[in-house]
């Protein structure tokens, strides 16, 4: 299972407050997936598949934080002592891979997934240089996307991961200047959408991004 489908499960388990032995199995399998070799280029990275001897996809880190910073801000108080000792190690671990691992700023959805996950986890950690870098991160991609618009035009499979890490942002982000701003960034992407949809298909038209239904053209979106 990747990484993405254990630390969902953790997620979606302690929401519904769902045996919470097997959610701290699924933190100890994904803290088995983290890279902790002090001499490694990819230290605190996940393997996307269990299955992988190491760490090959870079954007495992983003999509681990994504989780990981939402479950440290909303649902520690609902892990046992060692499912909350996981999620911390996990947490701390995770920045020095989210810092190493360059992400160009057109590449939208990684590099917001990369400010909401240092953001969440700064705050969560008490490690203020830690958020500072997400938010400064994140008024870097506003800036941008004022300026040039959304990079991944007609991703029908990133748009919905966009909105994903924006509505966290959104809803739980420490500053609430940095909140109003991933509401005008929704509200930019639903127009966008908007203004290029296919009634008849109820779809996207024109030509997709990263989508990998080639009959349809859908995504997660």
């Amino acid at each position: 299972m990747p990484i993405r489908g254990v630390l969902r499960f953790a997620v979606e388990a302690t929401g519904l407050g769902w045996h919470p032995e097997r959610v701290a199995a699924a933190l100890a399998r994904a803290r088995a997936m983290q890279d902790l070799d002090p001499a490694s280029k990819t230290r605190g990275n996940f393997r996307w598949h269990g299955r992988q001897p190491g760490v090959v996809d870079l954007n495992a880190v983003e999509f681990a934080a994504q989780l990981l910073g939402f479950m440290g801000r909303h649902q520690a108080d609902r892990l046992s002592a060692d499912a909350h000792r996981l999620l911390e190690d996990m947490m701390a671990d995770a920045i020095t891979g989210l810092r190493s691992h360059v992400v160009k700023i057109e590449y939208t959805n990684i590099f917001v997934m990369k400010a909401w996950g240092l953001i969440a986890i700064g705050e969560t950690l008490g490690r203020a240089d830690v958020a500072e870098d997400g938010y400064r991160r994140f008024d870097d991609w506003v800036r941008f996307t004022a300026q040039h618009g959304l990079a991944e035009y007609g991703a029908v499979t990133y748009y919905g991961i966009d909105l994903d890490s924006l509505a966290l942002l959104a809803q739980f982000a420490g500053r609430a200047d940095a909140r109003a701003k991933a509401q005008r960034a929704i509200r930019l992407l639903w127009t966008d959408a908007a203004a290029n949809w296919w009634a008849p298909g109820d779809r996207l038209g024109g030509t997709k991004a990263r989508t990998y239904d080639y009959l349809f053209g859908s995504g997660y979106f």
